[in-house]
């Protein structure tokens, strides 16, 4: 009984070994969700933002946005998904949200 339980094993063993390594799927493209709206391109973003805040951005927020936007372009196509979050009277400028256009690896 017990050399039919190592049989067993040591042939599980060689068929895991011969085994293929798992590999994930690429995210999934998606289109934005209703209240966003997709932007293709580091210009685009920046537009987005110039017309929001009805004016040209500061070189301050030139730096900003071109540092966040590959940082929100995870997957790499270089289309996000961006609103205006908040515009409230109190704010100095609306609040804009951007979000990645995929749904991660399950």
């Amino acid at each position: 009984m017990k050399r039919i339980y190592v049989c067993l094993a040591t042939a599980a063993v060689a068929g895991l070994l011969q085994a293929q390594p798992a590999v994930a799927d690429p995210p999934v493209a998606l289109t934005c969700q209703p209240t966003f709206q997709p932007v293709v391109g580091l210009d685009a973003a920046i537009d987005f933002a110039e017309t929001a805040f009805g004016r040209p951005l500061t070189p301050d927020e030139l730096t900003m946005i071109t540092a966040v936007f590959p940082k929100v372009d995870r997957n790499g196509d270089n289309t996000i998904c961006v609103k205006v979050a908040a515009d409230s009277p109190g704010l100095p400028v609306p609040v804009l949200q951007a979000v990645e256009n995929h749904l991660p690896a399950q």
